[in-house]
């Protein structure tokens, strides 16, 4: 199938250019001789005007092409300051038209063929030390415009995917911006705790007209921060146990210690809840590390007492009699369950408390090593605090908080986590912190209705806080209305983290929408490629392809039109002279007789024609040098002139100066300015030919 789409060089020089200036100083010239000239004046206005016009056209032509050149320098940063009135705008815009991700264009097949004729040709403009990445990227295209994404498209997530500097973060500025623009819950997770996207997310709840939405959480300033409980959202016990089970290494010789610590994590969670307290990190620590004689006295005083309301004083009358250790209280608590309340109405929460009780110390002691020293970092210092707030405690102002709260009072909530400073707490706080919102996400899902409204979560450098978690929360945390950004800089960091590449398939492939920045990686170029829909078909494979249909283009047209039988029949068999030609040489032959009447009129005429070559000798030149400048736009864009307009170009330039010597040589009576006029006219015809001649073939 043949295309009528044209191939255009677009990164060749701009002899279009070249050519004005030649037609600009023809017309300067032609117009300077005409005060020096004693030649009638209406041949040097002729010879200006015309120039004039050609000086135009080519202009015209130049114009777009030295625009597009210009291009591939690439632009300066728009910096935007937003106000009230461009605040309200902007909403109106995400309520009609989507998300605004900036400006840019579709990438199509036409922009590919552009980028690899450029790289192609090494024509690509001098970088500044200033500026990174590939700036000549927008001058494949003509005209940007503002790109929308709608918001029915950003609930099945997005990940980011850029190397440092290549602007994820600030990205993350303009999403967030208009995420609290829209007056929708926001909660950005940053490892690094960058503080221009910290101020940045407070700049925006001012411009929302709240500012007191903003609420922070950083290690590294505690004084500032909020208190938040990172334990508090959950549906069943073994959920908590199972997040703080996985901040121990997992995999290898670690499976049965995780196991383990998981199992005595769930028992002391269940023992607190038995005794109707919500446990936190600093009381799950005092379980684990201090033993559990203490809670399990509580709970089964509790469990006990609820089976017989004598229960407490039988074991005080017991106490009289024997020991008054807190162990020896417990197995006199553990007897009395074990004999009264087991047979009757056995209490599964409490017998995981016995069974860590009852278990040799030193074994129980190894098995959790690796345990407490997460959790000793997460409630150690300030963290303790922090992270393990006491809601009662009038001494400390910081606001209290959890993450479930945080979304029903419709907060923007930042959470630096200072993985700089230190890699393993921030990592930790991380995980715990999605694994709280997948809990948030589960209680929506189930009892939510349509009216709540949806949940912006930002997670930037995430193979930094990559967790199970996370994962459900992409893939089924669009049923309760959570939208995702996910920012990395390669693929690379989620297999590391993962540990195995089908592991980070899986999670880049619950991000239906790619944005994708600068990145080196060639895994990570190769797959972003392979996404795009127009990108499988660049390089040679498409320059080919429309170098092929460019070169079929006349040939079909000529072809199926008729034009070529009629050539056939009006062109002589050798193609060498015409039929205008050979009747010319014959009357030529005829004026043979008449010799020197003829010789005294040519050397006339030729005096004539010399002393009109002011005008007419400008547009010989100027013409001659705009067709060589056409030929060379011609071979660089394939632009192969057509078999009829090749023919007539030659019969022209065989026609035209045949008539012009007709003029010169016959005896005839004729107009004096009319001989430089043909001469002015075989000019062009000169310059017509040069641009459309080519070999033949």
């Amino acid at each position: 199938m043949i295309s009528d789409r044209p191939y255009l060089q677009n990164w060749r020089p701009v002899y279009e250019l070249s050519s004005a200036v030649v037609w600009f100083f023809a017309m300067i010239t032609a117009y300077t001789l005409s005060f020096f000239s004693s030649l009638p004046q209406i041949g040097f206005v002729l010879t200006a005007s015309f120039c004039a016009t050609m000086m135009v056209i080519r202009l015209s032509q130049a114009l777009p092409r030295w625009q597009q050149h210009q291009r591939l320098k690439g632009k300066k940063l728009a910096l935007l300051e937003l106000t009230s009135k461009q605040c309200q705008l902007l909403q109106t815009k995400n309520r009609e038209q989507g998300v605004w991700l900036g400006w840019g264009f579709e990438w199509q097949r036409l922009h590919g063929q552009r980028a690899w004729d450029l790289l192609r040709n090494d024509n690509l403009p001098a970088k500044s030390e200033n500026t990174m990445g590939a700036g000549w990227i927008h001058g494949m295209e003509e005209h940007e415009e503002r790109l929308y994404q709608p918001l029915e498209q950003i609930q099945m997530h997005t990940m980011v995917i850029g190397v440092p500097g290549s602007g994820k973060t600030r990205l993350f500025d303009l999403l967030v911006t208009q995420a609290v623009l829209r007056n929708e819950p926001v909660i950005i997770v940053d490892p690094k705790g960058d503080h221009d996207l910290a101020s940045h997310t407070l700049r925006s709840c001012g411009l929302s007209g709240n500012q007191y939405r903003f609420m922070k959480f950083h290690p590294g300033f505690p004084a500032n921060s909020i208190r938040i409980n990172l334990l508090q959202n959950f549906n069943r016990s073994s959920e908590l146990a199972s997040r703080i089970s996985g901040l121990m290494p997992s995999g290898g010789d670690n499976a049965p210690f995780q196991a383990f610590a998981q199992k005595a994590v769930d028992a002391v969670v269940q023992g607190y809840l038995l005794c109707g307290q919500r446990p936190t990190l600093v009381m799950i620590r005092q379980g684990l590390e201090g033993g559990v004689t203490g809670l399990l006295i509580k709970a089964l005083t509790i469990v006990c007492t609820r089976h017989q309301a004598q229960a407490a004083d039988i074991i005080r009358t017991k106490e009289v009699k024997a020991k008054t250790n807190p162990e020896a209280e417990a197995r006199r608590w553990i007897d009395f369950y074990r004999n009264k309340v087991v047979p009757e109405s056995p209490c599964t929460d409490v017998e995981g408390l016995i069974s860590l009780f009852e278990h040799d110390r030193s074994h129980y002691g190894k098995m959790i090593a690796t345990l407490l020293p997460a959790l000793g970092m997460l409630t150690g210092g300030p963290l303790a605090r922090l992270l393990s707030p006491d809601p009662t405690d009038i001494d400390d102002l910081r606001p209290c908080t959890h993450t479930a709260n945080l979304i029903e009072q419709n907060k923007v909530m930042y959470f630096g986590l200072d993985s700089l400073s230190d890699p393993m707490v921030g990592k930790a706080i991380g995980q715990l912190l999605l694994a709280d919102l997948a809990a948030v996400a589960g209680d929506r899902y189930n009892y939510s209705d349509n009216s709540d409204k949806p949940i912006n979560l930002f997670v930037d450098e995430a193979a930094e806080v990559l967790c199970p978690q996370l994962l459900s929360l992409l893939n089924k945390g669009r049923g309760a209305k959570f939208r995702l950004y996910v920012a990395t800089q390669t693929l690379a960091d989620f297999e590391a983290q993962l540990g195995s590449k089908a592991a980070a398939q899986q999670f880049i492939d619950n991000c239906n929408h790619l944005i994708c920045l600068r990145t080196q990686n060639p895994d990570t170029q190769k797959f972003i490629t392979d996404k795009q829909q127009y990108a499988q078909r660049l390089g040679q494979e498409n320059a080919l392809w429309i170098m092929g249909t460019g070169n079929q283009l006349y040939a079909a047209t000529i072809v199926k039109s008729g034009i070529h039988s009629f050539l056939m029949e009006h062109t002589t068999t050798d193609r060498n002279s015409g039929e205008g030609l050979a009747k010319a040489m014959e009357l030529f032959q005829g004026v043979v007789k008449n010799f020197l009447s003829l010789i005294r009129q040519l050397f006339y005429r030729i005096s004539v024609l010399l002393a009109c070559l002011p005008f007419w000798g400008v547009m010989f030149i100027a013409a001659i040098i705009d067709g060589l400048l056409i030929r060379k736009i011609r071979y660089h864009d394939f632009h192969y002139t057509s078999p009829l307009q090749n023919l007539w170009s030659r019969r022209a330039s065989k026609w035209i100066p045949g008539l012009f010597l007709y003029l010169i040589i016959i005896p005839l009576p004729l107009p004096v300015l009319l001989i430089p006029g043909v001469a002015w006219l075989t000019a062009l015809c000169l310059g017509w030919w040069t641009a459309n001649w080519q070999k033949k073939v």
